[in-house]
């Protein structure tokens, strides 16, 4: 992703599956309207695009057969329809425009997605969708705080989550409908599949360290959650307005929720 094509200001969340991405993104977001009513925050859940790719069959198409991968992926960005949720501040994807549903997760397009989510050209189309479709709409005063593997300007904050199984665990049935026909056993058989798939894609993420806050992870209660969003939408403020905390920029920093 080249910054110098978008607008505002690009924070990242970064982390494995059920360690509370998507709800801390959402809690920084209202942390950042609380806190600089003038700030235009937008949550980007980067795996929304390929839950969408799965739910229209890409995911069984070889991922050997470029062409026809790439060309599905177009045909299937064609019906899709990006929408803002102006009270949680999340863009939201559409099925086939405005009389559609928004693209959620379930658990089928859960584990397919983060399938897709490794392939290389399916990464650039996602790149190029979100450049010219999201970003390319954002203004000055925007804040966009990405949910999901990647960092997505390295210049800006990054957010690395951290959890035990145990505590991903309530992570899963906290924020999955279908958690509560799965046994404990079941929905820790899920997370650790969906680690093996993005094992290679978090790799890097071993080696931030500028602009990097870990968040470690032991209470997935939501008020939990809420208190973290508005501390970690503190600093993306300062680091908006040119004031990062003292050697943010080669030291990484360390926030747990049980401390908050």
């Amino acid at each position: 992703m080249n910054p110098e094509q978008t607008h505002g200001y690009i924070a990242s969340i970064r982390g494995p599956n059920s360690t509370g991405k998507s709800e801390l993104a959402r809690a920084i977001s209202a942390g950042i309207q609380e806190q600089n009513p003038k700030a235009i925050p937008r949550v980007v859940h980067v795996g929304d695009m390929f839950r969408f790719f799965a739910d229209h069959g890409i995911h069984e198409i070889p991922p050997d057969d470029i062409t026809a991968l790439r060309d599905s992926a177009h045909q299937a960005l064609a019906k899709v329809h990006v929408r803002v949720d102006e009270a949680t501040g999340e863009i939201r994807l559409t099925y086939n425009g405005d009389s559609g549903a928004d693209v959620v997760q379930t658990a089928n397009n859960g584990f397919n997605a983060a399938v897709l989510g490794t392939h290389g050209d399916l990464n650039a189309i996602v790149h190029w969708y979100i450049r010219d479709q999201i970003l390319s709409q954002g203004k000055s005063e925007s804040i966009f705080i990405f949910d999901g593997r990647e960092r997505f300007d390295p210049d800006g904050l990054v957010i690395h989550t951290h959890a035990i199984l145990p505590t991903r665990l309530g992570f899963f049935q906290l924020e999955r409908p279908e958690a509560s026909t799965m046994s404990d056993g079941e929905i820790l058989e899920k997370i650790q599949k969906r680690d093996e798939q993005e094992e290679k894609v978090l790799m890097g993420s071993v080696h931030d360290t500028r602009h990097v806050i870990d968040v470690i992870r032991t209470d997935p209660k939501l008020e939990t959650t809420e208190k973290l969003g508005k501390v970690i939408s503190g600093i993306i403020l300062q680091c908006v307005d040119g004031k990062p905390p003292a050697n943010f920029g080669s030291v990484p920093l360390t926030i747990r929720d049980k401390d908050i």
